[in-house]
């Protein structure tokens, strides 16, 4: 069984959801530290002048877990950013794709960052067709370890042989320890596809309702285009 583990980012990117459709179980790790300006609270979208950068108010302490990140409501960020994903995108081919859901969330109230981000990863993954089991790590109520222990802990608990994860993780991952522990460590290698956008070039790594406006019920089979490994998992290289 193959694994990969992400924090609750918003509006993620087209990666986030290539690796959450590429394993068998997907771990949202709200039970880490909070790190403020991450995208786990801001992320992009394309306007005429470039990218724009939407970034959500929080109110943290030192040492704040994920799931209790408080939203700051006392600036009308909300409004903010939907006006400024509906001025944009409205135009797209696919606007009414997931707009009026999209708007729902947005005038709901959040008082959680992690609640507000995870309604939103739900509506897109299920507007993509993904099928992947989602576990919050949090709900285990295990004593997981830290960074590298605590994935190696996670791939024994679910009994996965093999963790999937971001070519960005080889800077601080420990890879000899997922094969002291025999666990396959596999690379993502997320190779960004191209697609009809507006506004003129192309700009990759936008948040994914760029392609979902853009892209509609095709935006799966784009998604996929990015994949650098064969699609039957017993194909997989794992990468030294």
């Amino acid at each position: 069984m193959i694994i990969a583990a992400h924090q609750p980012n918003y509006i993620p990117w087209l990666g986030f959801f290539h690796k959450m459709d590429f394993v068998d179980k997907f771990i949202i790790l709200d039970n880490v530290q909070f790190t403020k300006g991450a995208f786990i609270q801001r992320n992009k979208i394309k306007t005429a002048n470039g990218e724009l950068m939407l970034t959500i108010p929080v109110k943290t302490k030192m040492d704040t877990l994920i799931k209790d990140v408080l939203i700051n409501n006392s600036l009308d960020w909300q409004k903010k950013h939907w006006l400024s994903i509906k001025y944009n995108y409205k135009k797209s081919p696919y606007w009414n794709y997931l707009s009026d859901e999209l708007e729902e969330i947005y005038n709901g109230d959040w008082i959680k960052l992690f609640d507000f981000n995870m309604e939103i990863i739900e509506l897109i993954r299920n507007k993509l067709g993904i099928n992947t089991k989602i576990i919050i790590a949090s709900e285990l109520k295990q004593n997981f370890g830290k960074k590298t222990n605590m994935l190696i802990d996670l791939c024994k608990h679910l009994e996965a042989d093999t963790f999937f994860t971001g070519t960005g993780s080889k800077s601080y991952i420990e890879q000899e320890k997922f094969e002291q522990n025999n666990i396959n460590l596999v690379f993502q290698n997320y190779n960004h596809p191209i697609y009809q956008q507006r506004f003129g070039n192309f700009i990759s790594h936008m948040s994914i309702l760029d392609l979902l406006f853009n892209c509609g019920p095709k935006s799966l089979e784009i998604l996929r285009q990015g994949n650098l490994h064969n699609n039957n998992h017993s194909s997989f290289h794992i990468l030294d």
